[in-house]
Parts: C-alpha cells; sequence; structure tokens
C-alpha cells in the first residue's frame, strides 16, 4: 500500500484539502506513524486527506498545527 501511495501524483488533490505544499515525509516502521510537514490551511481537512488517501488505514494519524518560533516570538509581542 505505502508503493501504491509513493506512485501517485498528489499535485493535483492538495488544493482540495487546501494543503498548499508537502514539505517532507517521514515514517516511523517502529511506532506505524506517518510524519508528514504539510503547509496547509484546515486541520480538519488534513484528516480527510489521511483518511482519503488511505495512510488511516493502517497508520496512526496525529495532526499537530505549529507555527514558526519567530511568528512566536512576533506574537508574544502583541499581548499587552
Amino acid at each position: 500500500m505505502v508503493a501504491e501511495m509513493a506512485k501517485r501524483d498528489m499535485s493535483s488533490v492538495l488544493p482540495k484539502y487546501k494543503i498548499n505544499k508537502v514539505i517532507g515525509r517521514y515514517h516511523s516502521g517502529l511506532e506505524h506513524t506517518f510524519l508528514w510537514i504539510l503547509d496547509a490551511e484546515d486541520p480538519h481537512l488534513i484528516q480527510q486527506f489521511a483518511i482519503d488517501g488511505g495512510m488511516a488505514k493502517f497508520n496512526e494519524v496525529k495532526i499537530v498545527p505549529l507555527m514558526t518560533f519567530e511568528d512566536v516570538v512576533r506574537e508574544s509581542g502583541k499581548v499587552d
């Protein structure tokens, strides 16, 4: 199944899930976990992408919204 996923051209489906870019893809075989780094707009659509694409069938899917450290520093300066 992973080999079939690797053959797919995902560029045409990424806009459907509001995924701007796939930055990196990693896998931990011992943990049965994919770690994909995505530039995306909606974590709920990422979840649907994992389900529709088949990744959620045999691996853990954990979605963690992140921001850069620089953005955190910039945002912290806005606090009163």
